[in-house]
């Protein structure tokens, strides 16, 4: 993957909140293996991104990160200086995830090396199109580190995406299978590799994915850690880009996602607002995923758990979350425990939490975007069994407080 999104960011003059402070952290981070997860739209992408045009040994960005905190931490020199395994998994599908996998891999070794530097298993690789080994990417650490002299540092971004969206497909074991050897086979005792960063929604338990993985260091939402303001807005970020007579209604809308400490903004949803402030809050997060997950795992219980904080905006209700998801868990409602799906709905954005002694918090609904998601969510669960027809129109609302 291309470290374009930030370029871009910067060449254009377009606004950016500087998060290079993430760069120091991940690099004077001591673990080999690191995951983030965060809900989605919280700047993990464009972390990522920034992340890999800082250490790129195949480019020269000193320029794009003038003036911004990491020119002037002491990891600076670090900078131009790694070959960079940079990968998505966004869209992986059950049909193209060997190929899309393959594609990107490949993209990546005319980058770094040429027909002479590849060695026989990576020409093999490349010219039989039927050739789609889990473990290539183990030999591609190995050569990178023989023709640069430099442990490469590999980037995957959106890990779990290709777990949580096949969950009920009849390839999801075949899935399953191969990305944890595609995964376990380049980080579990290689000694070519420099560091590897995952980002994703959720924190999937060892034996779903990280199978063998015993180095493997997360940074969720729940514990607080140097790395929680690295992502989305913090307070004193938003009143450098919100009017101050603006800010209370940004905060009823867009505040309380909580990482760690902090409570937090989401960053996509206030940059839209801020690309056009004259239409005024609206909901943007809530547009660009599906809830249908939550749709099939909420049951009577759950949903009137929900309502009740829906009707009352201060209501907080104790629960006991996972911190880790089984995907097993996750197949239908009566397999699902309630910790697995508050868990599933805290890590995701659609609920927040306050920490409590152990492993009970209290959750709520941070904020009036997230109301107008649950609102959707409990109208098609109450009537997509008896009337779908009505059920296509729930679908369509965006903006579920303008509709009632």
């Amino acid at each position: 993957m291309s470290s374009s999104i930030f370029e871009n960011f910067i060449n254009n003059d377009c606004l950016y909140v500087d998060k290079t402070a993430f760069i120091e952290h991940v690099i004077n981070e001591v673990s080999d293996v690191v995951l983030f997860t965060r809900p989605r739209r919280m700047g993990k992408s464009l972390n990522m991104n920034t992340l890999a045009a800082f250490l790129d040994c195949k480019k020269d960005t000193a320029g794009l990160f003038r003036g911004l905190y990491i020119e002037k931490s002491p990891v600076f020199g670090e900078i131009n200086k790694y070959p960079v395994i940079y990968l998505s998994f966004k869209d992986c599908t059950p049909d193209n995830y060997k190929k899309e996998l393959k594609n990107q891999i490949g993209k990546l070794i005319d980058k770094y090396l040429n027909p002479a530097q590849m060695g026989r298993i990576l020409k093999n690789y490349l010219d039989d199109k039927n050739d789609y080994s889990s473990t290539i990417m183990r030999e591609l650490t190995e050569i990178l580190f023989e023709v640069y002299n430099k442990k490469p540092f590999i980037l995957i971004d959106e890990y779990d995406k290709p777990l949580l969206d096949n969950m009920l497909h009849a390839d999801f074991m075949e899935i399953k299978a191969y990305l944890v050897v595609f995964l376990s086979s380049s980080m579990k005792d290689n000694p070519y590799l420099g560091k590897a960063v995952f980002t994703g929604v959720t924190r999937i338990t060892k034996e779903n994915l990280f199978s063998g993985l015993n180095n493997v260091k997360v940074y969720d939402i729940f514990k607080p850690s140097a790395f929680d303001a690295d992502f989305s807005l913090t307070e004193d970020e938003l009143a450098e880009l919100v009017p101050e007579d603006k800010i209370s209604a940004v905060r009823e809308w867009y505040n309380n996602m909580r990482v760690g400490g902090n409570l937090l903004y989401n960053i996509f949803s206030v940059m839209s607002y801020l690309s056009d402030k004259k239409a005024g809050p609206q909901a943007y997060w809530s547009r660009t995923g599906s809830e249908d997950l939550l749709v099939k795992l909420i049951n009577d219980n759950r949903a009137s758990a929900i309502i009740n904080m829906m009707e009352n905006s201060s209501c907080q209700t104790d629960v006991l979350l996972d911190h880790q998801i089984n995907m097993e868990h996750l197949k239908d409602s009566t397999l699902c425990s309630d910790a697995s799906f508050y868990t599933l709905a805290v890590q995701a954005g659609y609920l927040s939490f306050n920490p409590t002694e152990h492993s009970v918090y209290k959750i709520f609904i941070p904020n009036k975007e997230a109301r107008g998601v649950w609102a959707r969510i409990i109208l098609n669960y109450r009537y997509k069994g008896t009337d779908a027809k009505l059920a296509e129109i729930f679908n369509g609302i965006h903006d579920i407080n303008t509709f009632v």
